[in-house]
């Protein structure tokens, strides 16, 4: 819009510059014209003041012909002492002319004088006179001629200076005449090429009423309210691409969707009566509210299978690491297993742990049937047994079981079927056993004093009077034996006794 404007604007100049082009042609053959004037002036001058050198040359010949014997005197001027030239050149000769012509006159006198008696010389003197003649009539045309030349002059002066006023106006504020023809000529070029330029603009602002009035029409014919509607819907070639690809997959999804509802079952679904649109509309609600969690479900269960599938490369790199560390495990668990009694492969389900103490329970078991042969009167004996004890309430397998052995019935017995009164003296011979073996173990130093709590109201009298007998012995062998119990029966076979009553305020010890 810029552009036209400014194109409308030369367009509007254009006349004006078209009459300042003619003034300025009218101007630069004004300024032909004078100087063509002054030239032929200068001419005219020239010519004139040859004219008058020629005439003063031949008028100083022809005097000096006829007086030769008075040049180089005071009234008559040598050749070489005349000089000048253009209209002072001119007068100085007149002036000249008339001397001479008087210096003539007296000489020609002064020789009518001389020569007035002789007829050669009455000749001469005629001569003379007619020649005088002559030269008078010569002297009167100079003299005519020098007053036109004046006037002549004066003209010229007059027009010289006009001449000069008006080049001054020609030339202007050029320093010649030449320059201000050079700067007009360029000027006249510039505002040429600047008409040629408006002529042009007038021509493309004409194209471009034309173009718009088209653009018009055909932005009417698109459907378009104006040009800058349609300017408004323009695309890129790309963005044309991208939409004619949107139209053709329209136009799929078109051939599709016409293809479907030309499926007899959907025309069949459409001549049925009108559906409950508001129960449609909610199922449709329903129906993308469920496809939006659905969706959502689908993008969690996407991102899921995709860390799911970067969590398996990682743990099959984790179990390809974890492979040799995995069997060095299974190996050392078995181990593990084994050495607790809980592999398959021990078949006695034996810990090493109890298959140590059980060499120790041996020792034990032999050291305490020492005893109990003796307090049982000989019917029983401990044997170490591999199976785990019935009522047994460790942790471990097997390895550390006992059996008794009944030598009147010959069974095997559980020590659970012990009575209490058998159980006490089973008991009893297993811990006088362990310490003889922890003796023995220690590097013979003894077990100075042992302490032996109750049991001994369940013993009868027989089994009391042996067991009484082995503390004997141990007694005897340098031991202090303490029994703690309640049997009254007791007190009066331990002579070193030690009563505890218990009362409110505390439990008090009497010997």
């Amino acid at each position: 819009e810029a552009e036209l404007e400014r194109l409308r604007l030369v367009a509007d100049r254009e006349p004006v510059l078209a009459d300042a082009l003619d003034r300025l042609e009218d101007d630069r053959e004004r300024v032909r014209d004078q100087a063509r004037e002054i030239a032929e002036a200068l001419a005219a001058h020239r010519a004139h003041n040859a004219r008058l050198t020629t005439d003063r040359t031949r008028l100083h010949t022809r005097l000096t012909t006829a007086a030769p014997e008075t040049v180089g005197e005071v009234a008559l001027p040598a050749p070489e002492e005349v000089d000048g030239a253009a209209v002072s050149a001119a007068e100085k000769e007149a002036v000249d002319g008339r001397v001479v012509l008087g210096a003539a006159e007296e000489e020609l006198r002064r020789l009518e004088r001389v020569v007035a008696g002789e007829p050669r010389l009455a000749a001469e003197l005629r001569a003379l006179g007619q020649e005088r003649t002559e030269l008078e009539e010569q002297g009167r045309r100079i003299a005519a001629r020098l007053a036109a030349s004046r006037t002549r002059h004066e003209e010229l002066s007059g027009d010289a200076g006009r001449l000069s006023a008006r080049l001054d106006q020609a030339r202007g504020g050029d320093a010649t005449l030449t320059d201000r023809l050079s700067r007009l000529t360029d000027e006249a070029e510039l505002l040429r090429e600047a008409l040629e330029a408006s002529r042009a603009a007038y021509v493309a602002a004409g194209e471009l009423e034309q173009a718009t009035e088209a653009a018009g029409r055909a932005a009417a014919e698109a459907g378009f309210a104006d040009v800058r509607e349609a300017e408004e819907a323009y695309r890129s070639p790309a963005e044309r691409e991208e939409k004619a690809e949107l139209l053709r997959r329209l136009d799929d999804q078109h051939a599709a969707v016409t293809g479907l509802l030309a499926d007899p079952e959907l025309v069949a679904a459409a001549a049925e009566p009108e559906p409950d649109l508001t129960a449609a509309e909610a199922g449709r609600d329903a129906a993308e509210e469920a496809y939006t969690r659905l969706a959502s479900e689908r993008d969690r269960a996407a991102a899921r299978a995709e860390r799911l599938a970067e969590l398996r490369e990682e743990l099959i790199a984790r179990i390809e690491r974890w492979r040799p560390a995995a069997e060095r495990h299974r190996l050392a668990e078995r181990l593990a297993a084994l050495a607790s009694g809980t592999s398959g492969d021990n078949q006695w389900n034996m810990s090493l742990t109890s298959f140590v103490l059980g060499e120790r329970l041996r020792q034990v078991v032999d050291a305490a049937n020492e005893r109990l042969d003796h307090m049982s009167a000989g019917r029983y004996l401990l044997r170490h047994d591999l199976r785990k004890t019935v009522g047994s309430r460790a942790r471990s397998g097997g390895g550390l079981g006992l059996k008794v052995a009944d030598g009147w019935t010959g069974v095997d017995r559980d020590p659970a079927t012990l009575s209490g009164g058998e159980s006490f003296i089973t008991s009893l011979a297993l811990a006088l056993g362990l310490a003889d073996v922890v003796t023995a173990e220690a590097g013979g130093a003894e077990i100075g004093t042992l302490f032996v709590d109750e049991g001994f109201g369940t013993l009868d009298e027989d089994t009391l009077d042996d067991v009484l007998d082995i503390l004997d012995g141990l007694r005897d062998g340098g031991r202090a034996v303490g029994i703690v119990s309640h049997v009254g029966e007791l007190r009066t076979r331990i002579p070193t006794q030690l009563k505890v009553t218990k009362t409110r305020r505390g439990s008090t010890i009497a010997r």
